[in-house]
């Protein structure tokens, strides 16, 4: 009946809807045979930045492939309070999104918490476009149907805007386990963006707990992030247990403010999107190395493996674990000695070029004799005789290529 419902989202994607329904009517509604579960629609909260050195995403900016490792290319989805995608320093990389609070194209922040977190993703990966889903009110709080609805909008929009991540600052309750089977229609959500190949993070939550982490970030296929401090350390607010996946800077971070300038905030919530700018620098570098992306799974155990351990965690290192997946060797090339006979003995220049983003060195030897280092051009001048010069170069991966004359 129409007074006992009142319809709110349709999320035909997990086969789910929410809205508002009387006692009788949820009495009625556990009767009937096709409702397979039925959920509270729960109220999740905010948990609430000189970081970009600690975590070595400057490191890459700097490095060019096709092209400078900045997130050219790709683009994050950021479920938060809105964007003032009016900010200076937000408005070249703000490319769309949409308002699940109010039901509108217009995802303009009214709370402050999302215009900081999306200077974050930018000062990550400062090419990277941004999608704004608003799934909290100006207060900070939102309905877990609209963040459900927000990463439904992201998987569906993922092929136009090529977004390689979602990220949520966002938690509620605590959770020492898996929490899958406590938020089905999430899970549901969080599973169908991996299977599309999203990236999906979370932060830990605030809380302080050593045991417990907060829900979403406590989804299995979810990427939980607690956060460090100024001096490289677990945050104490930072909730932290073996289900956390991630540690990223989140204390006294400087960001974009709403209406314009900067502003400082401390959490979790600033931890997650260091992740997930730093997530679509590792895509945008598989995909200029081999033309596709690789899987959610492989980009968050390359952070995991090749970052620096805290305790029994993970702070990224972005570029160590971009560099892990590297496997292409340097490319090289002699351009002076030429292979031709030198009429008398001289100093050889040797002129070449070796060219990696993670080159590790270089050296040479003539016919195969004692291997000398060599940083930039140089000379030789060996004894009469005929020679080869051969050229070798490696990179941090332990990709190898040489060439000769």
């Amino acid at each position: 009946e129409e007074d006992e419902f009142k319809e709110g989202k349709n999320l035909e994607e997990i086969d789910a809807f929410s809205g508002e329904i009387t006692k009788e009517a949820l009495e009625k509604l556990k009767d009937e045979p096709t409702v397979k579960a039925i959920e509270l629609d729960r109220t999740f909260s905010l948990s609430l930045t000189e970081s970009l050195s600690i975590i070595n995403a400057t490191i890459m900016h700097n490095k060019v492939l096709t092209n400078n490792i900045t997130g050219k290319n790709t683009a994050v989805c950021v479920l938060d309070t809105g964007i003032d995608y009016t900010h200076s320093e937000l408005s070249d990389n703000y490319l769309t999104g949409y308002d699940y609070v109010n039901n509108d194209n217009n995802p303009m922040d009214d709370h402050g918490h999302g215009t900081h977190v999306s200077g974050i993703v930018e000062g990550s990966a400062p090419e990277a476009k941004l999608i704004h889903i608003k799934v909290l009110n100006n207060l900070g709080n939102g309905f877990e149907s609209n963040i459900i609805a927000g990463i439904n909008w992201c998987v569906s929009n993922k092929t136009a805007y090529n977004i390689t991540a979602i990220t949520m600052s966002l938690g509620a309750g605590l959770y020492q386990n898996y929490c899958d089977s406590s938020f089905v229609s999430f899970t549901s959500a969080v599973n169908n963006a991996i299977s599309n190949n999203l990236l999906v993070v979370a932060s830990s939550g605030n809380d302080g707990s050593t045991t417990s982490i907060s829900s979403p970030a406590c989804i299995q296929n979810v990427t939980a992030v607690g956060a460090t401090d100024k001096s490289d350390a677990i945050a104490s607010y930072s909730n932290r247990n073996s289900l956390l996946d991630l540690l990223a800077p989140g204390s006294s971070i400087v960001s974009t403010a709403l209406g314009g300038g900067t502003t400082s905030m401390t959490g979790t919530s600033m931890a997650a999107p260091h992740a997930a700018g730093s997530f679509s620098l590792a895509q945008q570098f598989q995909y200029e190395q081999c033309s596709q992306h690789a899987s959610p799974s492989s980009i968050e155990s390359a952070f995991k493996n090749n970052g620096k351990i805290i305790s029994s965690w993970t702070r990224i290192d972005v570029d160590n674990a971009i560099g892990s997946s590297d496997n292409a060797a340097p490319l090289l090339a002699i351009y002076q000695p030429k292979n031709i006979t030198y009429l008398e003995r001289v100093n050889l220049s040797i002129n070449y070029t070796a060219v990696d983003l993670f080159l590790e060195s270089v050296w040479y030897n003539l016919n195969n004799v004692e291997n000398i280092s060599i940083v930039g051009n140089s000379t030789v001048m060996p004894e009469g005789g005929f020679y080869k010069l051969n050229l070798y170069a490696n990179d941090t991966s332990g990709n190898e290529n040489s060439t000769s004359v």
